[in-house]
């Protein structure tokens, strides 16, 4: 099974590297203002 869609990460800092790793992702942005409720928020739409 091939997945097309491109897996964008956003991690807060480098603590988050474990995750982005895990995560296959295709790109990765760091963005030191992210808070986790705002995404939480984000993923619902």
């Amino acid at each position: 099974m091939q997945n097309n869609k491109v897996l964008e990460v956003i991690a807060a800092d480098m603590n988050d590297i474990n995750i982005i790793n895990l995560s296959n992702a295709d790109r990765i942005e760091f963005c030191k203002e992210l808070k986790k409720v705002d995404l939480i928020q984000t993923m619902k739409i």
